[in-house]
C-alpha cells in the first residue's frame, strides 16, 4: 500500500512539475543577422535631419530550417546641425543575434543613441563604426561598413535604426 501511495505521488508530483507553459517557453532558437546597403543624406542649418535607407534581408538559421525575410533598413536622426551631405553607400551587418519565437520579432524601431559627425567634401568621417542598438525585448551589435559620403557638414544628431517588412 505504501508503495502505491508513493508512485501515486510521484506521478502528481511529475505533472505538477510539468506545465504547458514550460512547453510554450520551449520556442526554437533561431540564429539571425541583418544585412544590406543604405544611401541617403542630412541637411541642416541650426536643426537638422539626417535619413539613411536601403534594402537588406533577415536571415536566419534554426537547428531544423533556414529563413530570409526581405525588409529595408533605415538610419534617422535629429538634433543641432550645419551640414549638407549625401550618403552614397554603406553596408550594415548585424552581429550574430539569438532569437527566440520567430524571426519577425526582429522587425521594429531600435535606439542608437546620440551621434557626433562630421562630413568634408569627399570623405566621411562617422564616430561610430560599430554600436549597440536595442528595442525593449532586444538588442544587438550592429556594425557599418565602408561609408562613402560627399559634402561638408558637422552634427550631433538623436538617432534611431529600423527594420521595416518589404
Amino acid at each position: 500500500m505504501l508503495q502505491k501511495i508513493l508512485v501515486i505521488t510521484a506521478f502528481f508530483a511529475g505533472l505538477a512539475a510539468f506545465s504547458p507553459a514550460q512547453a510554450q517557453q520551449q520556442a526554437p532558437l533561431w540564429n539571425c543577422h541583418i544585412t544590406g546597403n543604405v544611401s541617403g543624406g542630412s541637411i541642416g542649418f541650426i536643426v537638422g535631419f539626417k535619413a539613411v535607407s536601403g534594402p537588406g534581408w533577415i536571415t536566419c538559421q534554426s537547428a531544423t530550417s533556414q529563413v530570409q525575410i526581405p525588409v529595408q533598413l533605415g538610419f534617422y536622426g535629429a538634433g543641432l546641425a550645419f551640414d549638407l551631405s549625401y550618403v552614397k553607400s554603406m553596408e550594415v551587418h548585424s552581429a550574430n543575434i539569438g532569437v527566440a519565437g520567430t524571426p519577425e520579432a526582429l522587425i521594429g524601431r531600435y535606439s542608437l543613441g546620440a551621434n557626433i559627425g562630421a562630413t568634408l567634401i569627399s570623405r566621411g568621417i562617422n564616430a561610430d563604426a560599430a554600436f549597440v542598438v536595442s528595442k525593449p525585448g532586444a538588442s544587438f551589435a550592429l556594425g557599418l561598413i565602408g561609408e562613402e559620403a560627399y559634402g561638408l557638414g558637422v552634427r550631433a544628431l538623436g538617432r534611431y535604426f529600423e527594420v521595416r517588412a518589404r
